[in-house]
């Protein structure tokens, strides 16, 4: 791979391009990628033109707990000693919150990058770099 000189002694065999979307590339798998698709030309070098990041917004789906808390009235039943030795059992109603859990898709507007690497696929001799 060149990025600053051309290639001497070399058949220059035409324009390669490669472009990798941000985090899922990275800037080596673009390089990678170039030099495959070098290869695929028939070429052992490459000479690197212009190198450029393009920024786009694009949708993206997430998810998210939009479940609801709820708050109802269970009975709670207790038995109380009486005054002459007896139980009593006594059941009254207490407030209980409870979270209902619920998961939901959205969709969001990111902020996407996508690297591209512009050259020329190059074949050279033998012991050429």
């Amino acid at each position: 791979m060149r990025f600053t000189q051309e290639p001497t002694d070399a058949e220059e065999l035409g324009i390669v391009e490669a472009h990798g979307s941000r985090p899922a590339a990275t800037l080596e798998q673009v390089v990678a990628e170039l030099r495959a698709r070098v290869a695929a030309l028939g070429g052992n070098l490459a000479r690197v033109d212009e190198f450029a990041t393009r920024y786009e917004m694009v949708s993206e789906n997430y998810t998210y707990d939009c479940g609801t808390t709820e708050t109802r009235q269970e009975p709670r039943t207790s038995v109380q000693p009486g005054p002459n030795g007896t139980t009593t059992t006594v059941t009254e109603y207490v407030s209980v919150t409870h979270h209902e859990p619920k998961t939901c898709t959205g969709v969001r507007q990111v902020e996407a990058a996508t690297l591209t690497l512009r050259g020329r696929a190059f074949r050279a001799q033998k012991g050429v770099q």
